[in-house]
This record gives structure tokens, C-alpha cells and sequence, in this order.
């Protein structure tokens, strides 16, 4: 799902909707982003996560600049490393793959390297998922401004894939298979706070992989991925009538964002819930970031 929505409850709904549907047409970059952040104030007491990125001494626009321009294989082997742990995992039993439980594999891509394939894979799934959200909401279902923005320059991915146990755990042994999952996210910044982000657009799974805590798997590799770059939070966008995944991102420790939209009050004086909700989580960097450094996974 997309990234924060500007939100305000004094204009009419006409107006938030028109602004949704430009929002919908592609994911901004650059200045554009600028205009789509949220204005309203954070009620945080303790240190906000840009008073921590100053403390540091790190400016959040030459890091998000910075990380962004790295090359797969290079935010790969400082993040991510293709040895790490991380990239494999083993199913609970009984979640409904062939038996036995065949491992999953994990693969790393920036959106410029998503094949047509994968691509369409990562596409079905959220439409399969999430397309029903999406038109019950004022952001209503685009396909072609959803695959527009999956094809964002800074979108990256994480694929899940079925492990195929006649070949070893090498991607390129399980590149051709058919995507089961997938998380993709981007290194932003909020314009207002000045603070860099690793905001999560999208975590989808196919059926047969659900209740087998790999999405919970997922979002540890992207909470890892911010930490090792320096970032202070991780944030997301979740459909208000997904109960279930808003539950599912508490108990992973994360909470209503400052950011998020408030219900909105009509003129017979009832308010009526917004359609999404923004949460974020706190993270610690491991060490003093820094593009040129190297982590452990």
C-alpha cells in the first residue's frame, strides 16, 4: 500500500478524494514528495528520531540520497548480505505446502531488475489480497498507477519463493519459480520532521504461506535493513478494515503515527473513520551509520 497520504479534516470530501486519485496515478520523487507529507504536529515527548539523526551528526537527505544511489549489489552486501541467514527459512509444518515442507528462499531486487514475471507475480498477489480494500476506500483500485508505482526507481523487493529441493539454495537455482510472497519498501524521508525512514508499501503472501510467520520474518529483515543503514524508524500504511494485519503489525511493536489521519467530522456532526492508518516503529541503529559501512546478518 502506499505511503503516507496527506490528510485534512477541515477540507470536504470531494477535495480528498480528487487529491487520493492524483496520488494514485504514480508514487512522487524528488520535490514532489514534498507536497503529499503530512502537516499535522507529532505529540512525542521523548527524542524524536530526527533529534537523533542530528545528534549523530547525519543529515537525513544526504543518507536517504546516498543509499539510494547504491547499486543492488552493493546495498546487498552491506545490508544484506547474500550469505545471511536471513535469506532462508523453514516453514512451520501444516501450513499447506507440499510434503514435506519444502524451505522458502529469499531473494534481494532493486524494482529496475523485476522481471516481467516476478513483477506480475508481486502484482496478482496484492490485487488477490488487497484490490477489495482498495475499492471499498477513496483510493479505490488502479492497477495501472499500482504497477507504476512497484516500478518506482527506489522501490526495492524481497521475494519469497518455494524452494525447489532438486536444486541447491542459490538464487539462480529458484529464480524461475513462482513468486509465493513479497515485501517491498523504499529509504525516504519526511519532509516535515526531517528524519530518514524505511517505509514498507507493500507485504503480500499466497495462501499456502500464510500462518507460517514469514511475513513476521519479512518485516525483521526490513527492520534489520533500517537498522544497519542508520534509519530511526520503519513506517507503513495499513487499510483500517484490515483488522487483522493492524493486529499483526502491533504485535511486532508498531503504533498509530503521529501522522496518521484522524476521523473526520461531518456536517450532521458524525465522524467517520479514515480509511487507513499510518504506524511506525522506533528502531536502533546497530552502529553509527553510514553507506560505506559493512553489517552483520
Amino acid at each position: 500500500m502506499k505511503r503516507r497520504i496527506e490528510d485534512s479534516a477541515d477540507q470536504n470530501h470531494n477535495a480528498e478524494v480528487s487529491r487520493l486519485e492524483s496520488l494514485s496515478e504514480r508514487v512522487p520523487t524528488g520535490e514532489e514528495r514534498s507536497q503529499i507529507q503530512p502537516r499535522k504536529k507529532r505529540a512525542i515527548l521523548q527524542a524524536r528520531p530526527e533529534e537523533t539523526q542530528m545528534a549523530q551528526g547525519i543529515d537525513h537527505m544526504d543518507l536517504v540520497r546516498s543509499t539510494n544511489a547504491l547499486s543492488t549489489s552493493d546495498f546487498q552486501s552491506r545490508f544484506l548480505p547474500q550469505e545471511s541467514r536471513l535469506l532462508s527459512f523453514t516453514p512451520h509444518a501444516g501450513v499447506g505446502l507440499d510434503k514435506p515442507a519444502n524451505n522458502l528462499t529469499i531473494s534481494f531486487k532493486a524494482s529496475s531488475e523485476m522481471s516481467d514475471a516476478d513483477l506480475e507475480g508481486c502484482f496478482s498477489l496484492v490485487e488477490e489480497t488487497s484490490s477489495e480494500a482498495y475499492r471499498k476506500s477513496v483510493v479505490r483500485w488502479r492497477p495501472k498507477a499500482k504497477k507504476e508505482e512497484m516500478r518506482d526507481p527506489d522501490m526495492r523487493y524481497l521475494i519469497v519463493r518455494v524452494a525447489d529441493p532438486r536444486h541447491d539454495a542459490s538464487f539462480s537455482a529458484h529464480s524461475n519459480l513462482p513468486v509465493n510472497g513479497f515485501l517491498s519498501f523504499m529509504i525516504t524521508h519526511d519532509d516535515d520532521y526531517e528524519y530518514a525512514v524505511l517505509y514498507i508499501y507493500e507485504i503480500h503472501l499466497s495462501e499456502s504461506l500464510r500462518g507460517c510467520r514469514v511475513g513476521a520474518h519479512l518485516m525483521h529483515i526490513a527492520e534489520t535493513i533500517a537498522q544497519g543503514i542508520g534509519l530511526a524508524e520503519v513506517m507503513l500504511t495499513v487499510f483500517t478494515s484490515n483488522v487483522a494485519a493492524a493486529k499483526f503489525y502491533q504485535k511486532l511493536g508498531f503504533s498509530k503515527d503521529g501522522t496518521s489521519p484522524e476521523p473526520r467530522v461531518l456536517r450532521n456532526g458524525l465522524e467517520k473513520p479514515p480509511d487507513y492508518l499510518i504506524m511506525s516503529k522506533d528502531v536502533k541503529p546497530f552502529t553509527q551509520p553510514s553507506t560505506n559501512g559493512t553489517i552483520s546478518v
